[in-house]
């Protein structure tokens, strides 16, 4: 099993203290996106499934699956929370209100979140996935009062997944992705070891059947 990119280039990177991407690939072979989601995801509270179709296309090149957030940001109105324990279990006490305006609390996250990634890696293999309801707009223009919330979600709700997994239709290859950023007490080499130790563990779920117990699952649970 190989990872990229190799030592030195990692170390060096993390020493200048740039976010970076770890990854491997593997061909797909029977595995499909929904298997891959089903054995991945069946017990996360937060995870995403999501398809690349542009321009008309039935079918887009390459299909995304992201979980283990260690952030989850949500809004309501100009109300925004932002939970940064999430890897430790997203509890409802863990949400804690931003300073700032939502929208501005967003950006702002976005630019945290940013990884300047390989160019031969697929698109969107890190950073921040997530909705923007209908009722966002309201925090731009002027629109008629808003209709009664049957859900109860979030206007707007994004996570920050550690765990990417990037199936390309076209090569026929599965690449799995996992964010490292810099931390001071954290070595470049304690921090690799790390990332691997997660690319491991989805490479070793993905190589198991389908559970048995795997049925419909929520992509995003309503808050409690």
């Amino acid at each position: 099993m190989t990872f990229f990119p190799e030592p030195a280039s990692f170390n060096k990177t993390y020493d200048q203290g740039k976010a970076q991407v770890l990854w491997t690939n593997q061909v797909a072979d029977l595995e499909t996106s929904v298997s891959a989601y089903l054995k991945l995801c069946q017990d996360e509270k937060y995870s995403i499934l999501l398809e690349s179709v542009e321009g008309g296309a039935i079918r887009g090149r390459y299909t995304f699956i992201g979980l283990k957030p260690d952030i989850v940001w949500r809004c309501n109105g100009d109300s925004a929370q932002i939970n940064r324990k999430a890897l430790e279990g997203v509890l409802e006490k863990d949400f804690q209100d931003s300073d700032q305006p939502s929208l501005m609390s967003l950006r702002s996250l976005f630019s945290e979140s940013l990884i300047d990634l390989p160019e031969d890696m697929p698109p969107s293999a890190a950073g921040l996935i997530g909705y923007m309801g209908y009722d966002m707009v309201r925090l731009m223009e002027t629109l008629p009062p808003a209709k009664d919330d049957a859900l109860g979600l979030p206007d707007s709700l994004f996570i920050r997944p550690t765990i990417m997994v990037v199936f390309d239709s076209i090569t026929d290859l599965l690449t799995i992705v996992t964010p490292v950023r810099p931390e001071t007490d954290v070595s470049a080499s304690k921090a690799r070891l790390a990332a691997e130790g997660r690319l491991k563990e989805i490479i070793d779920i993905l190589a198991q059947p389908i559970p048995p117990k795997a049925k419909s699952i929520s992509v995003i649970d309503k808050p409690n």
